[in-house]
């Protein structure tokens, strides 16, 4: 019962801020109507109960089977064993992603079906099951965390030349949705279980991070490959604001508190300044990542990877997606597909960077010392 009690702590004081803003925005800046907020209430309750019992599940069930199953499939010590682990493992369990479903449905209705559900769930699904076992296979054979995320992410800006606008932001925005609450746990889980077997205890304490890192670049080659493939270089889409409203719980809400709110201004640019694009973003961004890789601890790049993709939950998924979408179809010259998405993407490259600088001020602290 305390494991229960202190789950719902932390779900309630995460969740309860943003319903209180929206019902505060509600009798000042934008009514809700009755039904909405009724709506907004019940939804609030639902998530905070949801999760509490979600979170208690990864605790007392996925964590210790992803640490099990980790240390288990390189027993052995034989690639094919990891590699078929690791794609079985990877495919599955980003399947059941909430997250993940969350972003294909936002992808299928603003384009009315051309792109569908299940091709995005799909196609992301394949591409974490090869990057997962890609990062099995790292730990096991020692590969520099720092240099296979190079490799990786110069591979996604050649790839990104070639790739649509449209889904160049769904392919960053999957990269962010598809580590969600259930996949970071277990993919976490797993790379400790496998880095535990190292006798060398330094190694293991580095290799216990970037497995996520590394698993959630899959989404993004996964997406501008569909996008190849298909041969779909243009689409369009729009979003109908009455369903909107009624489907999405918290839509009206137009602030969060923190480091989230001055992320979310920096990536709702694009839509308000018809001259910024989403790559402008992303292109300098992610190389001043990749750069600081070669100069901030080695301990700290795994952690500030994966936390592109474990700070972005059911909350910020469905709330920053529908938001982006809303403020897009309201500005004429903005286009929902293009500028609808994107945003996840701009707050998982915030957070990597804003803890490579943490890592580079500890850095420098630790030589003056």
């Amino acid at each position: 019962m305390e494991i229960i009690k202190q789950k719902f702590f932390e779900v309630t004081t995460s969740v309860l801020p943003v319903t209180l803003i929206a019902l505060v925005l509600n009798f000042t800046l934008t009514p809700l109507g009755g039904p909405l907020t009724a709506r907004l209430i019940i939804g609030a309750a639902l998530i905070i109960s949801g999760l509490t019992i979600f979170l208690f599940g990864v605790d007392l069930g996925i964590t210790p089977i992803g640490n099990h199953m980790g240390a288990l499939i390189t027993k052995p010590n034989k690639i094919v064993v990891i590699t078929a682990a690791g794609l079985l493992l990877g495919f599955f369990v980003s399947i059941a992603e909430p997250d993940l479903h969350i972003l294909a449905s936002q992808v299928s209705t603003v384009t009315d079906g051309a792109i569908s559900k299940l091709s995005i769930v799909v196609y992301v699904s394949v591409g974490i099951a090869v990057m997962l076992s890609v990062g099995l296979v790292r730990i096991v054979y020692n590969i520099p965390l720092f240099k296979v995320l190079t490799v990786l992410y110069l591979i996604i800006f050649g790839i990104a030349i070639i790739t649509s606008r449209e889904f160049l932001a769904i392919s960053f925005d999957a990269s962010g949705a598809t580590t969600g609450a259930l996949t970071v746990p277990f993919i976490l889980a797993i790379g400790h279980g496998v880095a535990s077997l190292k006798k060398d205890s330094k190694a293991s304490e580095k290799d216990s991070f970037g497995l996520v890192a590394i698993a959630s670049t899959g989404a993004i080659l996964s997406v501008m490959l569909m996008s190849i493939l298909s041969k779909r270089q243009e689409l369009s889409g729009s979003l109908d604001v009455a369903i909107g409203a009624g489907n999405s719980i918290i839509e009206p809400f137009v602030s969060k508190i923190g480091h989230i709110n001055y992320e979310v201004l920096l990536a709702l640019l694009p839509i308000l300044v018809q001259e910024i694009q989403l790559w402008h973003y992303l292109l300098p961004g992610y190389l001043v990542a990749v750069g600081l890789m070669y100069i901030v601890p080695k301990l700290f790049i795994g952690i500030e990877f994966d936390s592109g993709g474990v700070a972005l939950g059911p909350m910020t998924a469905t709330f920053i997606l529908a938001f982006a979408q809303g403020a897009a179809e309201r500005i004429d010259h903005a286009n929902v597909l293009v500028d609808g998405f994107g945003i996840i993407a701009m707050v998982a490259m915030t957070l990597i960077i804003t803890l490579q600088l943490l890592g580079l001020i500890y850095r420098i602290k630790s030589e003056k010392t």
